[in-house]
């Protein structure tokens, strides 16, 4: 990844960008460390922890692209009009966050196990 191409966290996202660039900014921002996000994670509260991505400069499309949603899903929950309670797609956005399992109370992990880049 040239640092140039994506120097932070509230860099424009390239929508081609084949590169692991928004988990890695996640992991240099120190996002997953954050207690509003950790919490939002712990509780499986979607809504709030997709708020705060936005916060923290990921777009609707960014976010999108990032755990294989649609831009229009993301923003009905960014709005409170779609809750997310299927386990497929709770494992899914925490895969593509490098979120353990076990920090969303999922299956096969433990709640200590810190985030790992490697998929």
């Amino acid at each position: 990844m040239n640092s140039q191409q994506h120097p932070s966290v509230r860099a424009r996202h390239r929508a081609d960008c084949k590169c692991d660039c928004d988990r890695q900014a996640l992991a240099a921002a120190a996002l997953l460390e954050r207690p509003e996000l950790r919490a939002a994670v712990g509780s499986q509260d979607i809504t709030a922890l997709y708020r705060l991505l936005h916060r923290y400069g990921f777009s609707q499309r960014r976010i999108a692209a990032l755990t294989g949603q649609s831009q229009s899903e993301i923003s009905d929950i960014l709005k409170g009009r779609r809750k997310i309670r299927s386990y497929d797609l709770l494992l899914r956005i925490a895969e593509s966050l490098g979120v353990p399992r076990g920090w969303m109370g999922l299956a096969y992990d433990t709640p200590d196990k810190e985030p790992s880049l490697q998929q």
